[in-house]
Order: structure tokens, then C-alpha cells, then sequence
């Protein structure tokens, strides 16, 4: 016979809710390591993210769980831990004012420039760097699939989801994801799934061979390889705090060249976060000349 507490998806009643030392615990930690703020009344979304961890864990509670992410010194059960609190959600041509401005703007942008590169600086799981480089592509005119196109165009990717990265390299979608294109690039750019794969499509390999995708934590200090003239940054600034958000900007402001561009989501603000950036449009910044 069951006693009052009964059981929920394995756990019991008394279960379901994360112990505050234990949450305080994770949420101090994904704030050191990666900016994520959980600290204020999010013990009911960590609960609920981390009781699937538990289980696949074969924990018997969520501090055993906790115990084994930290004791692995690999970081790896660190990272997936952080997967399930953060949400990778995106889509082709997602807000797409700013792939509007792309298109009209991208000719005098890479005007007389033998290489194209573009930033996506929370990639999720690729859609954006994908429509990115169709966006290019057709606003450019430049020929596809060709060897030339490839050596001159690059969109790099980054995410701290390894779960994410995986997936964009992968390219493989839902067909129903593809909805939002317009016919012709469905047919131009992906392959349509046959048999097992019915219903899904993939980007084309002369597309995918375009993106790199890497791991990277906007955080963390580092020097720029190069600056970019557009950066994508959408709807990352909201797991942050205002000094964490500050110092992320600092970050891409610093990888963006003079005159460039930076794009963030459109429920975001950073105004008056850095004195080189000016505002031109909603969710969009130009860093001064």
C-alpha cells in the first residue's frame, strides 16, 4: 500500500521539489561557470528540468544526482546538467525583421570583400546559422551549389549546449520546421527524407559545409580571432543578470568591427550597456565608426 506521499514519475510526493541546499548549490555554480541566473525563485523550474536527469541517472534522490555531476571531472555531466535548464528553442527565419535588414543591407555590407563571414553567437541547434547562409546566398546572388561559394562564405556558430551543437551539425529537421522558407529554397537547400527518414529533410552538404559550429561560453574573456560585421546574439541576454548581460556585450562588442552590427533578441535590451553601440532599430546596434 502506497503511503501519503504517493508516487510521481519516480519520485515520491516529498520528492518532486529540489532541496533549497541542493538548488542554491546548482545555481550558484551555473552563475560562476556560465552567467545562467537561477537564483531568483527558480526552484520549481530546476526541480522540473533536473527530475528527468534524476531519473536517467538512476539517482535515488536529487542530491545523489548532483553528487555524480560533480564528481566528474571530465565536465561533460556538468554540461548536460546545464542542457536541461537552459531552452535551445529556435526556428528558420525566427524575428524576421532582422533577416529582412540582412537581405536589403548584406550588398553594402560585404561589398568588395573576398570573404564573407558572419557570427551566431548562440546558435542552438543551427536553424539560424542555416537561414544566415540561404539569407546570404540569395541577397549576394552568389552561385549554389559552387566551390567558390564555399571558400568565400563562412557563418560560424557557437552554443555551451553539447546537445544543441550536435544537432546542428547534424542538420537534420522536421519537415514541418521548414514551413516558415519559401518553396523554393525547400528544395534548393535541403534534401526531402525517404523510407526511416520520412518526414524529416536535411540541409544539403554544400550548405553544411558553410556553418562551423563550436563550443563557446560568452563569459569567459577571450580574444577575438577576427571581428565580424554582423553578430547575432538572440534570446540569450535573458538568462542573465544585468552585470552578467553587460559583460557579454562587452564580449561581442569587442569581436564586432567598427560599423558593424550586433542583433539581439526582440524581448531584449541593452541600451546604454556600452557607449560604442547606438541603437538604430528594435533589437538591432551599430557599433560607431
Amino acid at each position: 500500500m502506497q503511503t501519503l506521499a504517493t508516487i510521481r514519475n519516480g519520485f515520491s510526493e516529498s520528492e518532486t521539489m529540489i532541496p533549497e541546499q541542493v538548488y542554491r548549490e546548482i545555481a550558484s555554480l551555473a552563475y560562476e561557470k556560465f552567467g545562467l541566473d537561477l537564483r531568483r525563485g527558480k526552484r520549481e523550474l530546476v526541480s522540473a528540468r533536473l527530475s528527468r536527469k534524476v531519473k536517467e541517472s538512476r539517482s535515488a534522490s536529487y542530491q545523489e544526482y548532483f553528487d555524480l555531476v560533480k564528481a566528474d571531472a571530465t565536465g561533460q555531466s556538468f554540461l548536460y546538467m546545464i542542457d536541461a535548464l537552459t531552452t535551445n528553442h529556435t526556428s528558420f527565419l525566427r524575428e524576421k525583421t532582422h533577416f529582412d535588414f540582412l537581405s536589403k543591407h548584406a550588398p553594402a555590407i560585404f561589398a568588395d570583400r573576398d570573404r564573407i563571414c558572419v557570427w551566431s553567437a548562440a546558435s542552438a541547434t543551427g536553424e539560424e546559422v542555416y537561414t544566415i547562409l540561404m539569407i546570404l546566398i540569395e541577397a549576394l546572388h552568389l552561385p549554389f551549389p559552387n566551390p567558390q561559394t564555399l571558400s568565400r562564405l563562412k557563418v560560424r556558430g557557437t552554443d555551451i549546449s553539447i546537445k544543441a551543437l550536435n544537432e546542428a551539425k547534424a542538420a537534420i529537421y522536421p519537415q514541418d520546421k521548414l514551413a516558415p522558407l519559401p518553396e523554393d529554397w525547400k528544395t534548393k537547400y535541403f534534401l526531402k527524407g525517404r523510407g526511416k527518414a520520412e518526414g524529416m529533410a536535411q540541409v544539403k552538404p554544400q550548405l553544411k559545409q558553410m556553418a562551423e559550429f563550436e563550443s563557446f561560453n560568452l563569459i569567459k574573456p577571450s580574444s577575438p580571432t577576427m571581428k565580424y560585421p554582423i553578430i547575432f546574439c538572440r534570446n540569450v541576454m535573458i538568462y542573465f543578470d544585468k552585470s552578467t548581460q553587460e559583460r557579454v556585450t562587452a564580449t561581442l562588442v569587442d569581436n564586432l568591427e567598427a560599423g558593424g552590427f550586433l542583433m539581439i533578441g526582440h524581448a531584449e535590451n541593452i541600451s546604454g550597456m556600452d557607449d560604442s553601440l547606438t541603437r538604430i532599430a528594435p533589437a538591432l546596434y551599430q557599433k560607431k565608426r
